[in-house]
Formats: structure tokens, C-alpha cells, sequence
């Protein structure tokens, strides 16, 4: 059952980063309110319900993917460029995965 949770979870992350993508792509509005616009529409869309989630190797995968999409467009820069992706890493504040785990953990807490 995680598994189809978090496909559906990465499918509508998605989705909101299309309908956001002129936003992402904006060379008027700064990389920070972008990162906002990011945790506010997209990662909270990603990670609703991730406290019950066992996050497997392949879906830490999917979930870095996702991140990285937004990274890339947010810096304005193409597939074509073949900026390495260790540079774009770098931006990253706060990795999804590292909050999927912050959250699962938090979640088993309550539990006991």
C-alpha cells in the first residue's frame, strides 16, 4: 500500500509543478520565494501522509527526482546544458527524503 500512496503522492507533486512551471522558470521572482512557492505547493503536496510511509531505496529515488525537477527549473537551467548535477545539489536547503524520515520517525513516536 505505500508504494501506490507515494506513486500518487509523486504523480500530483508533479502535476503542481506543471501548473507552476512559468513560476520555476520566472526570471523575475528570486530563487528564495521560488524555494517558498516550492515548500508551501509542492512539497507539502509530496509529503502529506509521508509519517506512515516506509521509504525504500527506489522510492527515495523517485522523491530526490522530483526535488531535483524543481531545482533545476528554479535555476533556470535547461536538461541541454548539462549542468552537473552535484552543482544543483549544493542549493538544496533541506532534502525531501531527510524529512520523509524526520516525519516517519516522528509518527512512530506518537504512535507508542
Amino acid at each position: 500500500m505505500d508504494g501506490k500512496e507515494i506513486e500518487r503522492r509523486i504523480t500530483q507533486a508533479k502535476q503542481v509543478i506543471g501548473s507552476l512551471n512559468s513560476v520555476f522558470w520566472s526570471g523575475e521572482i528570486t530563487k528564495g520565494r521560488k524555494m517558498r512557492v516550492y515548500e508551501a505547493m509542492v512539497r507539502s503536496s509530496l509529503l502529506y501522509g509521508s509519517e506512515t510511509w516506509r521509504l525504500t531505496e527506489r522510492f527515495k529515488s523517485r522523491l530526490e527526482v522530483v526535488e531535483m525537477d524543481v531545482l533545476t527549473r528554479s535555476s533556470r537551467t535547461s536538461r541541454r546544458e548539462h549542468v552537473p548535477i552535484e552543482v544543483i545539489k549544493r542549493e538544496r536547503q533541506e532534502k525531501t527524503t531527510c524529512l520523509v524520515w524526520a516525519r516517519e520517525t516522528h509518527g512512530r513516536l506518537q504512535a507508542t
